[in-house]
């Protein structure tokens, strides 16, 4: 199932329609739950989820993040490591992937990025400025 998800990934075929294709031919998902577009394309820093799971190519990264508490929320939230502290092996026997298809789909995600990356940085200057955006605010409007 991995290699056909890179095969159409890299063939241009977008997460969400890979995802609304497996759901309708009835693959069950990670934890057996439907397929979703986050799925399949996840966090490129953050190494999550099928496109970016460095574990197909036969390496194993460890350390990439930590979990600390907001004193805030009190919620668990995780934190990006410094790619200095990732711990990085080898493992040969775990490839499924050759290095040409996972070149191509990391080449397409990079391009896909790239032609967003103007909204991507609005969204961010947006959420800058507008304080509210960025504030915790509570659950339901009325409390007490």
């Amino acid at each position: 199932m991995i290699r056909r998800i890179f095969r159409d990934f890299a063939k241009g075929i977008s997460p969400r329609t890979i995802a609304k294709t497996l759901n309708n031919e009835g693959v069950t998902g990670p934890e057996e739950q439907l397929w979703n577009d986050t799925t399949i394309r996840g966090h490129v820093k953050r190494g999550t989820d099928i496109i970016n799971n460095e574990l197909y190519i036969g390496r194993l990264v460890w350390n990439r993040q930590r979990y600390v508490k907001d004193p805030s929320t009190g919620r668990r939230v995780s934190r990006l490591n410094p790619e200095s502290k990732w711990i990085v092996t080898d493992v040969p026997e775990l490839r499924i992937l050759d290095d040409a298809l996972w070149q191509v789909a990391k080449t397409r995600q990079g391009e896909i990025a790239d032609k967003y990356v103007n909204v991507t940085e609005a969204i961010r200057e947006h959420h800058a400025k507008n304080r509210l955006n960025g504030a915790r605010r509570p659950r339901s409007l009325l409390s007490g």
